[in-house]
């Protein structure tokens, strides 16, 4: 959460002059994403397989949307992770839905 937090005030204070509204906005939402699913993690019992997923979700969607929004500041021709951005948002998905299995459906099966 820290992290999500910095990156948070560093775009707010330091890459607001720099970014263009829509980066801005791409910058935003991977940070609202990065800060939601640490506090999710440190809040919710996650199981270790669930926990994994959230946690290659939050490195490959934030990640590579933090990259892809800042090349203005940073100058890198970074296109490849635009495929990246998906598994990523794959990977949060499969982590909730593993979570929602080991809460609800595994314990009504016993």
């Amino acid at each position: 959460m820290a992290i999500a937090i910095a990156l948070g005030a560093f775009g707010a204070h330091a890459l607001k002059p720099v970014l263009t509204a829509t980066a801005s906005g791409v910058y935003e939402t991977a940070v609202l994403y990065l800060l939601l699913h640490a506090l999710a993690l440190s809040a919710l019992p996650f199981r270790a397989s669930s926990a994994r997923f959230l946690l290659l979700g939050m490195l490959f969607f934030s990640g590579s949307l933090l990259l892809l929004s800042t090349r203005a500041f940073h100058g890198l021709e970074l296109r490849w992770l635009g495929p990246i951005t998906p598994i990523g948002g794959l990977c949060l998905m499969a982590g909730w839905v593993l979570h929602a299995y080991h809460l609800f459906i595994s314990k009504s099966a016993k």
